[in-house]
């Protein structure tokens, strides 16, 4: 699962990942202001998504946030979340997740591209 979570808007994919080759199988857009929490965002996309999991478990889930991350916890600086990966491990059984910073995050996934000479 991949997330990049912003003031107006929050982006969720599911993934799935055969021989180190990621391919998108579910994409979803939520606005931000319509959730008190951002746990109650993933929990609505798991359950959209939960056909295209074809019985595989979630084995890890990467957050981008809009905030500086300490210890893998996020105070939102665009909205009244927090986000704990922790607590989000323990509710979605997902044993490994990442928070990162949204700009952090987008750096990442432009280098990838960059050296797949893809387009993201």
């Amino acid at each position: 699962m991949r997330v990049i979570v912003g003031g107006t808007k929050c982006n969720l994919a599911l993934f799935s990942e055969k021989n180190g080759t990621l391919t998108s199988v579910f994409r979803k857009r939520f606005a931000s202001k319509e959730f008190a929490q951002f746990e109650l965002i993933v929990k609505e996309f798991s359950r959209l998504a939960a056909p295209h999991l074809k019985n595989d478990p979630v084995v890890a889930a990467g957050f981008g946030v809009a905030g500086p991350v300490i210890d893998n916890y996020v105070r939102a600086t665009n909205l009244p979340w927090t986000v704990d990966a922790r607590i989000l491990s323990a509710e979605l059984d997902v044993p490994k997740i990442v928070l990162l910073n949204d700009l952090g995050a987008t750096g990442i996934a432009l280098n990838i591209c960059l050296r797949k000479n893809s387009v993201c």
